[in-house]
């Protein structure tokens, strides 16, 4: 008698090796998807953590760019807005030094003072002027020989004294003319300085003309602007530290009447910064 195949016993084995075989694969998939699933979100959560700190780094960029180009533009505004020098009274760029020497006034309304004094030297013609300035003097009158110029010194420094002669005189002439008194003395102080105040008592201001001058014009007069003398002086004066000192055009504020052969010593670069400027010594030195 044939024996009966044991057909359930041979699927029970089948399910359970299937069993075996599929349930660690649905383990493993498992913690594939679990490990993936945890390492997209450490990744992400990097990426969000360095997109962050990139975009902190740049704002942060931004901002110090921002505060740099503000300290800058702050920095270009405060250069802009500092005082240029060679202007207030005295021209752009070339700020005026009070105490310079070079730059004392004398005039009526600014007096030397008793304690002015100076050193004296002597230029050609026996005139004296003040020892510092011997140089550029020498200078100038070489210079004008050698264009064909001739000059001549015709009053250089005066003592106080003598400029009181001189202011007497001029008073007296004035009252020949039938000036009163009081007339008199104000017109003579428009030629003729008041003692203490002439710019000839500093030894930095002379008077020049060309030699024969008094042959041809008598006096010191206006005339001397039509001259050949006159025409360098006015051109090359500040190239040596000169200038006109009184001036047609600044005759109210100077307050001396126009002299075109009175020229004072004030150094090259004040001289220059004067004339750019088109200033008297009063406006350069903020006195107008």
């Amino acid at each position: 008698m044939s024996q009966p195949v044991r057909r359930p016993r041979r699927r029970k084995n089948n399910r359970k090796t299937l069993l075996v075989v599929i349930i660690p694969f649905l383990i493993l998939l498992a913690c594939i998807l679990l490990f993936a699933n945890l390492g997209g979100n450490t990744e992400g959560e990097s990426s969000s953590r360095e997109s962050s700190s990139s975009s902190s780094s740049i704002s942060e960029s931004a901002s110090g760019t921002e505060s740099l180009d503000s300290s800058s533009s702050s920095s270009s505004t405060e250069e802009s807005q500092e005082p240029s020098s060679e202007s207030s009274s005295a021209p752009a760029g070339s700020p005026v030094d009070p105490t310079d020497w070079r730059l004392v006034i004398a005039s009526a309304a600014h007096p030397l003072g008793d304690n002015y004094d100076v050193e004296l030297a002597t230029v050609i013609g026996n005139y004296q002027v003040d020892a510092r300035i011997l140089e550029p003097l020498n200078e100038m009158l070489a210079a004008a020989q050698e264009d064909g110029v001739s000059l001549a010194i015709t009053s250089a420094y005066r003592t106080v004294q003598r400029q009181e002669e001189l202011y007497a005189a001029q008073v007296q002439q004035w009252l020949g003319y039938g000036y009163s008194q009081e007339e008199a003395e104000k017109e003579a102080a428009r030629w003729v300085a008041l003692p203490g105040t002439s710019e000839h008592n500093t030894g930095l201001a002379l008077d020049i003309v060309y030699p024969g001058y008094y042959e041809d014009y008598g006096d010191l007069n206006e005339g001397f602007e039509e001259t050949a003398a006159f025409d360098w002086l006015i051109n090359n004066c500040t190239d040596y530290g000169f200038v006109l000192r009184y001036p047609k055009d600044k005759q109210d504020i100077t307050g001396i009447t126009y002299e075109p052969w009175h020229y004072r010593y004030v150094g090259v670069e004040n001289a220059k910064a004067m004339e750019a400027a088109g200033q008297c010594l009063e406006e350069y030195l903020g006195l107008a």
